[in-house]
């Protein structure tokens, strides 16, 4: 009897230890990514949406099917008959609202960071050309604004003054206020005989005020170039502090511009990369 009440005992108190260190961890947990639910909670769950944009449709036509669909028509210089011809040709494509590949790591990491501290996960996802509606809900979009009609519209909206622009046929950050600008894609040689190469995007954070009265969040990620835009959510994470800083100091609105700077060796494996926030400012409408 003794020695069933002594392991009845131990079990008790081992489960009570368990407990306590699931409690302990849970504790730690909430702790550690206190700072991140603190800035994610707006863009969590189902009151959130989640926009990304859609990449220009592209007609698929070799020099040979193009001589055979444009032959005849060119010899007469009938432009009306070659726009004819050439929407049918493309209502015969396929046509899929790709979405950027950059804009889709982000998306995907987003998603990832977002599991690891136990927030919800991204839950509604829209294309940019569905219509936006009224009902207050908070945006995440992801995409610069030569992919992302609504990124284009909401930092119009609130006077943000870093845009995604083209600039001798090259993507670059514009800043509006100081007439400069930034984050044009360098490539750079190294003396490893490899290369650095350094991209840039922008973040937007604000409020803004729905029809209905009511007011909504959004937050921007805005890829100039290539990687940009998974740079921009890796910022959200890692540089998090800065971000949450910015926020503090802005609370109806900022926007920061985020350099990715990645140097590869002569086989092109990463070596290093580096991502950085610089330029923040209140938005001009906060």
């Amino acid at each position: 009897m003794g020695v069933s009440l002594d392991v009845a005992i131990n079990l008790i108190a081992a489960f009570i230890g368990l407990l306590a260190g699931l409690a302990w961890q849970a504790l730690a947990r909430r702790y550690r990514f206190r700072g991140r639910r603190e800035f994610w909670r707006p863009f969590s769950g189902k009151g959130c949406t989640f926009v990304v944009g859609q990449l220009r449709s592209e007609i698929l036509l070799d020099a040979e099917a193009a001589d055979e669909l444009f032959h005849e028509v060119l010899d007469r210089a009938d432009r009306r008959k070659m726009v004819e011809r050439l929407t049918t040709h493309l209502d015969s494509q396929e046509n899929s609202g790709l979405i950027g590949l950059g804009d889709l790591q982000a998306l995907m990491y987003i998603n990832r960071r977002l599991a690891e501290a136990g927030i919800p996960r991204v839950l509604a996802v829209v294309n940019a050309a569905t219509p936006e509606g009224d009902d207050g809900r908070n945006f995440v979009l992801i995409g610069g604004e030569d992919v992302n009609a609504r990124t284009r519209a909401l930092t119009e909206r609130v006077g943000c003054s870093y845009r995604n622009v083209i600039r001798a046929g090259r993507n670059a950050v514009f800043d509006s206020r100081l007439d400069e600008y930034h984050g044009i894609r360098e490539v750079h040689a190294e003396a490893t005989n490899g290369t650095a190469t350094v991209e840039h995007g922008v973040i937007v954070r604000a409020l803004r005020r729905e029809p209905t009265g009511r007011h909504s969040a959004f937050l921007v990620f805005a890829g100039a170039h290539g990687l940009g835009t998974l740079a921009t959510a890796r910022a959200a994470f890692d540089n998090l502090d800065e971000l949450a800083a910015y926020h503090r100091k802005y609370p109806s609105g900022f926007e920061c511009v985020v350099r990715y700077v990645r140097q590869l060796n002569a086989r092109g494996e990463l070596l290093k990369e580096t991502i950085e926030t610089f330029g923040a400012r209140p938005l001009a409408e906060a």
